[in-house]
């Protein structure tokens, strides 16, 4: 009786390790060709690595500037929108063309910094372009909701008014 529940168990034990087991293709060194390493001391070898000297093409990304104010129709009054500090926290307005129906505070405007790195890639490769911190709206051309008086440029950034009178753009697109 010990023989047969012995040769049950050496029998449950094969088909167990034979069902287990992973079928792998045997690699075969008949197609490939032997190569032995050159020699260190051999003048024709070049170095073990080469860096690569293709460049890749990297698309100039788009940033929303207008670089002067629009013209000033009279009595400093404008009539379109336009960049007060760019992207790269440059400030773009000329204090003496200031329009009338604001009161920007000018060291703080000198202050604003420009998107960090990561933040200019982010937008960039969100929205295809890089917006403006600042921007001026005529009273014309802003709307007013629940939460205040906004602006929405270029279809796609919600800019906020301020106190001073500027529209800065919502801290949801660079935080």
């Amino acid at each position: 009786m010990k023989k047969i529940g012995l040769f049950w168990s050496m029998a449950l034990l094969v088909v167990l390790a034979s069902c287990g087991k992973k079928t792998i293709p045997v690699a075969s060194n008949t197609n490939k060709p032997n190569v032995l390493p050159q020699s260190k001391t051999d003048p024709r070898v070049g170095p073990k690595h080469q860096k690569d000297s293709v460049e890749v093409y990297r698309p100039p990304v788009k940033t929303e500037t207008d670089s002067t104010p629009p013209p000033v129709v009279s009595n400093n009054v404008y009539t379109k929108t336009f960049t007060v500090v760019d992207s790269h926290g440059r400030l773009l307005l000329d204090p003496e063309k200031t329009p009338a129906d604001i009161t920007p505070d000018w060291i703080a405007l000198k202050g604003i910094r420009s998107f960090t790195p990561s933040q200019a890639q982010t937008m960039a490769s969100r929205y295809n372009t890089v917006p403006p911190r600042v921007i001026y709206v005529p009273s014309g051309m802003e709307k007013t909701g629940r939460k205040g008086t906004y602006y929405i440029y270029s279809k796609k950034f919600w800019y906020w008014k301020k106190e001073d009178g500027l529209f800065y753009l919502d801290t949801n697109y660079y935080q």
